[in-house]
């Protein structure tokens, strides 16, 4: 994404990471803590983002913003906003008011942080990591469901967290099977194990992997 509209991005992926944090409910940390957590995410796939790829933004963003929750949930900590980040944060949202108050326009990321002398990503994450929390919590009536690619991010993510937690044999077995496509005979050939020992160790493999992701 070049020209990236940070302050857009950020407000129309909003819903993304309601559903993403919603998942981390009863964690050990405040839903809003959760939340900042998963828009820091958020800026951090936006900055990093390469539509090139082909990758829809929401699919590349999804497990990025999921590692940011599990570093918040790691550390068992709200999230630390600097003095300066606070600072810039707030000096942009008087110049964001005064623009937007002038010209009866929405302020760009890009016009507020001319004003202040500032880069578009700095301004973009104090925006972010300061955004007041009753934004966050609000019931406007707005819905928050994933859509179907977000939901499909999400559970890939589930997935590949479940499978990494199997053996290493049992993982190279799911792998074969379901992203290679390979049949029980040919991971069985690959594995150097007959196809009864393959499907003997595949079924207990998704056993564990029903019972890691119920």
């Amino acid at each position: 994404m070049t020209g990236r509209d940070y302050d857009r991005i950020v407000r129309e992926n909003a819903p993304l990471v309601h559903a993403v944090a919603a998942r981390f409910r009863g964690r050990g940390a405040e839903y809003e803590d959760v939340f900042q957590a998963g828009c820091v995410g958020l800026y951090k796939a936006a900055t990093r983002y390469d539509e090139t790829l082909g990758t829809a933004f929401s699919t590349y963003a999804v497990p990025v913003i999921i590692g940011e929750i599990r570093m918040l949930l790691r550390s068992g900590g709200a999230v630390k906003v600097g003095r300066s980040a606070r600072a810039l944060g707030a000096a942009a949202l008087a110049e964001k008011e005064r623009i937007e108050k002038e010209t009866g326009e929405e302020a760009r990321v890009g016009e507020i942080a001319a004003a202040l002398g500032e880069s578009p990503e700095r301004v973009a994450a104090a925006l972010t990591a300061c955004a007041p929390v009753a934004s966050i919590d609000a019931d406007d009536g707005a819905s928050y469901a994933a859509p179907d690619e977000t939901e499909a991010a999400l559970l890939r993510a589930d997935l590949g967290r479940a499978v990494a937690m199997l053996d290493p044999l049992e993982r190279r077995l799911i792998i074969l099977r379901y992203r290679h496509e390979l049949s029980q005979a040919g991971v069985g050939r690959v594995l150097s194990m007959s196809q009864v020992q393959v499907s003997r160790r595949e079924k207990k493999a998704l056993e564990k992997l029903r019972a890691i992701l119920t």
